[in-house]
C-alpha cells in the first residue's frame, strides 16, 4: 500500500482507557471528543453516500454460518444467504420501497443509529478522518501516556454489523468497526504500547 498524502482520508479506530484513576483521564476523553466534533478532517465513518454491501464471498459466508449455527443444514443456510444478499443488493442499490419497508428510509436510520462512539470503562470510536487529524490525535494522547493507555489503528474503510429484530421496523442498532480489524488491532496496539511502558520487574 502506497504512503497517504496528510490529506487523504482514513478510517481510525481508537481505544482509550485510563491508567489509574487519574482525575485528568475524563478531562482527556472530553477533550478528544469534542476535538473529533468540532473538526471538518473528522467526521462519522458510515453516511448514506459511503454505504455499499460487503464482499460477497464474506457476506454471503458470515450469513451461511448465522443460519447453520441455529439448526439450518448447511446447503440450505448457503442458499438462503446467496438469495438475500442478492435480493437486498439490487432492493438497496435501486433505493427500491415494498410493503413495510423503505430503502432511503433504511439507510438513512442505519446512519443516525450507527454505533461508532461509546463508552464504558475506556472510549472507543471509529473516525473518518484525514491522516494530518490522526496524527494529531495520537500526538495528544501521547502527551497523555503517564495517565491513559491507548491504541489506534488505521484502515481504508468502515464496516457496519446490523441487529435488525425486523426489517419493517425502525429499532434496529449498528455497530460499527474499522474493516481492516478495527478495535481488535487497536486494542493489540494499546497492550503492546502498554507493557513496553510498564516498569521492569
Amino acid at each position: 500500500m502506497g504512503r497517504r498524502s496528510s490529506q487523504e482520508r482514513l478510517v481510525l479506530s481508537l481505544i482509550v482507557a485510563p491508567r489509574g484513576d487519574d482525575p485528568r483521564f475524563p478531562t482527556l476523553v472530553d477533550e478528544i471528543v469534542k476535538l473529533a466534533l468540532s473538526t471538518p478532517a473528522s467526521d462519522r465513518p458510515v453516511t448514506a453516500a459511503s454505504l455499499k454491501p460487503g464482499v460477497p464471498a464474506r457476506a454471503i459466508a458470515l450469513e451461511t454460518a448465522a443460519r447453520s449455527a441455529s439448526g439450518t443444514p448447511r446447503a440450505l443456510a448457503r442458499a438462503l444467504a446467496t438469495y438475500w444478499y442478492t435480493g437486498m443488493t439490487v432492493f438497496f442499490g435501486l433505493n427500491l420501497r415494498g410493503p413495510g419497508v423503505d430503502a432511503n428510509s433504511y439507510k438513512n436510520d442505519l446512519v443516525a443509529n450507527a454505533d461508532f462512539r461509546k463508552f464504558d470503562d475506556g472510549l472507543r470510536m471509529t473516525l473518518d478522518c484525514t491522516a494530518e487529524f490522526a496524527d494529531k490525535l495520537e500526538g495528544r494522547l501521547a502527551a497523555a501516556e503517564g495517565y491513559a493507555n491507548w491504541g489506534a489503528f488505521r484502515q481504508e474503510a468502515a464496516q457496519v454489523t446490523c441487529f435488525a429484530p425486523s426489517v419493517t421496523e425502525r429499532g434496529h442498532v449498528h455497530f460499527v468497526d474499522g474493516a481492516g480489524g478495527g478495535y481488535t488491532m487497536a486494542a493489540k496496539v494499546m497492550k503492546a504500547r502498554r507493557d513496553a511502558l510498564a516498569p521492569a520487574a
